[in-house]
């Protein structure tokens, strides 16, 4: 059984057993010792007095300047816009190379924008890649009809002339 002993600040005072030693009220900066401790400590720094005083949380770190802080969440992120990506990288590939090209580049835009919190950019490349996604396909769509009209065209004259 340890025995303890306190300093209340002008001598020691014990031989204390745990209980006895409660009932002297102590603090947590009360200084305390008991066998084989090698020097007094507080009583709040000993693990047996966790109890005796309740459990406190760790001291707050200090923010480091220079560190940046996320902003408190003010308001729900708005739905994120279409990005047009699928649709602009068929066109490229079917329709019209060029311009849906520019549709990929702003539906990449449009993601990179939203999640970095840049809503209003992303729906602006999000309008943009609509468009040049649409561009190509009707573009792609009336060189497709201007050739078959050119076909038919040909065809209609070679059986007609004689």
């Amino acid at each position: 059984m340890k025995h303890y002993f306190y300093h209340d600040g002008t001598s020691k005072q014990g031989p204390f057993t745990f209980d006895e030693l409660k009932e002297k009220g102590i603090k947590r900066d009360t200084q305390v010792w008991y066998h084989p401790m090698p020097d007094w400590k507080p009583a709040g720094e000993l693990e047996e007095f966790a109890d005796l005083f309740g459990q406190t949380p760790p001291e707050m770190k200090k923010e480091v300047k220079g560190t940046a802080t996320p902003p408190p969440p003010s308001e729900p992120k708005p739905p994120m816009p279409k990005n047009w990506l699928v649709e602009s990288i068929l066109a490229t590939l079917f329709c019209c190379l060029p311009f849906g090209i520019v549709g990929i580049i702003y539906a990449a835009k449009v993601d990179s924008s939203y999640r970095s919190g840049n809503y209003e950019g992303a729906r602006k490349a999000s309008k943009d890649a609509g468009t040049w996604t649409k561009l190509s396909f009707f573009l792609g769509l009336g060189t497709v009809l201007v050739y078959l009209i050119l076909i038919a065209a040909g065809v209609a004259t070679s059986i007609f002339a004689f």
